[in-house]
């Protein structure tokens, strides 16, 4: 993490401040930029543009760092503000930043900044070494009727550029920053209107082109069984028509082949009774 420590000058702050945070774990773990640390001219302005935590020690005003953090808010990055215990500060901070540290003495700062600033991303940069992939997820759905033996399939739109017309089980794409779980629920609600539907438990995980075989069609799949007491299913426009069948009957109406191997697994596990 790239962090600008900005700060009064009328402190002993190269003893109190830059020696310490110097000699601590945050200068290993963080890009560290503190601005009195030479006499060398730096662009305050381009530095704080670029970073990703802006650190203001308040405990005695300053006009030159008034201006920095005013620079810091119009460039919307995060600002964590310190001052010494006892001090007196100016309740303005407050439209700028909630996140304010007391701190006692050098090492006490050290301890608090520690456990409050983030720790910097791993490299998640895919190279010709370490080919990360970047992908879809999307989870699926073999819902039993709760007492039934009965699971739902759905007839597919005529209109949709994707397997048109065809019989599957609920399957839907998860939302960025979504987990997995919570968007199978949402697209259970959205897709069917189901609202109380139990996860019970992963059946299978899968891997598609969803079209020609490139990054941007790639999707790694989870399907669950699910069960629900409530038959009566609100279709979207992207299905026409669904049936509640007994997963034998079901399955003989599927001609993809990845949704007859979610509900084949479905059928054995039914069958050696491990879903109850």
């Amino acid at each position: 993490m790239k962090i600008y420590f900005t700060h009064s000058t009328n402190f002993d702050f190269k003893n109190e401040f830059y020696t310490p945070i110097r000699n601590s774990v945050l200068n290993s773990q963080h890009q560290i930029t503190l601005p009195h640390e030479t006499n060398k001219y730096i662009n305050s302005n381009e530095i704080i543009k670029n970073s990703d935590l802006v650190i203001a020690e308040v405990s005695n005003p300053s006009t030159g760092m008034g201006i920095e953090l005013g620079w810091t808010s119009n460039f919307n990055i995060p600002i964590i503000f310190i001052y010494k215990e006892g001090s007196k500060i100016s309740s303005s901070l407050k439209s700028l930043s909630n996140n304010f540290i007391e701190y006692k003495n050098s090492q006490d700062l050290i301890d608090r900044l520690t456990v409050n600033i983030p720790k910097s991303d791993p490299n998640n940069k895919s190279t010709s070494e370490n080919p990360v992939g970047r992908f879809m997820v999307a989870a699926g759905a073999v819902i039993e009727l709760n007492s039934t033996g009965k699971i739902l399939i759905l007839q597919r739109s005529p209109k949709l550029d994707w397997h048109p017309s065809e019989w599957e089980i609920c399957y839907g794409r998860i939302d960025q920053f979504e987990d997995v779980e919570t968007g199978l629920k949402r697209e259970l609600f959205e897709e069917l209107g189901l609202k109380e539907v139990d996860i019970v438990k992963i059946l299978r995980v899968w891997h598609i082109f969803r079209g020609s075989k490139k990054a941007t069609n790639e999707l790694v799949g989870i399907t669950y069984h699910c069960r629900s007491s409530n038959k009566n299913v609100k279709l979207s426009k992207e299905h026409t028509n669904f049936q509640w069948l007994k997963p034998e009957k079901a399955i003989k109406l599927i001609i993809n082949k990845g949704i007859k191997d979610d509900l084949k697994v479905f059928i054995r596990k039914y069958e050696i009774g491990i879903q109850k």
